[in-house]
C-alpha cells in the first residue's frame, strides 16, 4: 500500500508517512475480508483505498481492521525519494525472522497458522558493490521479492521455509522506498541446491 496520507488516533496528520509503502499483514480479519471479497491485495491495484488500523513503523507493515475504497482512483505519487536513491546493489547481512510471529509481542494478531509464515531479513549491516557500508539500512526489515526469474524465483520460498531464525547473507537489490530485497544470492544457496531448490508455501 502506498500511503498518500496518514491520520493518526487523536485526529492529526501524520506527514512523514506520505509517500511509504505498508506491506499487509495477513491476519484472521484480513482472511475473513478476503472470502468475502473485500479484501483483495492485487485486486485493488491502483485504487483509492481508505484504511482503518495499525501500522508498524520499524517493519513498514499495516495491520487491517477496516477497509473502504475511495471515490476515486489515485496515481502513484511522484518525487518521493529516499536516502539511497531507490534501488541500490548491497550484500546485506541478516536475521530471517516471521514478521507476524515478531509483531505478535508488540500485541499484533497474525495469523501464521491460517495463512502462513510472512518472512523478512532484519537487516544488521549492509554494503554497497564497492564495499562501502550502508549505515542508513541497520534496523530496517527487508521483506523478500517473489522473483520470477528461473535462476532464482525459489530462493524466496526456499529461505522463508528452511532458514527461520538463522543469519543470512544476501547479495540482491535493495529497493529502498518500499523495503524490499531481491535475492540474487545467499551463503546457504548450496543447502537449497542440495534440496533441489524447490520449496512452496511457507
Amino acid at each position: 500500500l502506498e500511503v498518500h496520507k496518514a491520520v493518526g488516533e487523536d485526529g492529526k496528520e501524520l506527514p512523514e508517512m506520505r509517500g511509504w509503502v505498508l506491506h499487509y499483514l495477513l491476519t484472521t480479519k484480513t482472511w475473513t475480508l478476503q472470502r468475502k471479497g473485500q479484501f483483495k491485495d492485487h485486486g485493488h491495484i491502483g485504487k483509492g483505498l481508505i484504511i482503518k488500523g495499525k501500522v508498524y513503523p520499524a517493519e513498514r507493515v499495516l495491520e487491517v481492521e477496516s477497509m473502504e475504497s475511495s471515490s476515486k482512483n489515485l496515481e502513484p505519487l511522484k518525487g518521493i525519494t529516499d536516502k539511497l536513491g531507490g534501488m541500490v546493489e548491497a550484500t546485506v547481512e541478516g536475521t530471517n525472522l516471521c514478521v507476524a510471529c515478531t509483531l505478535k509481542k508488540k500485541g499484533a494478531k497474525g495469523d501464521c497458522l491460517s495463512v502462513g509464515h510472512f518472512h523478512a531479513l532484519w537487516v544488521t549491516k549492509a554494503t554497497d558493490k564497492e564495499g562501502k557500508e550502508i549505515p542508513a539500512t541497520k534496523g530496517w526489515v527487508l521483506h523478500y521479492l517473489k522473483n520470477t526469474d528461473k535462476q532464482h524465483h525459489h530462493k524466496g520460498p526456499a529461505l522463508m521455509r528452511t532458514q527461520r531464525g538463522k543469519k543470512l547473507v544476501i547479495k540482491g537489490k535493495v529497493y529502498s522506498r518500499y523495503r524490499v530485497l531481491e535475492v540474487e544470492s545467499t551463503n546457504v544457496d548450496a543447502e537449497l541446491q542440495s534440496k533441489g531448490g524447490k520449496f512452496y508455501g511457507h
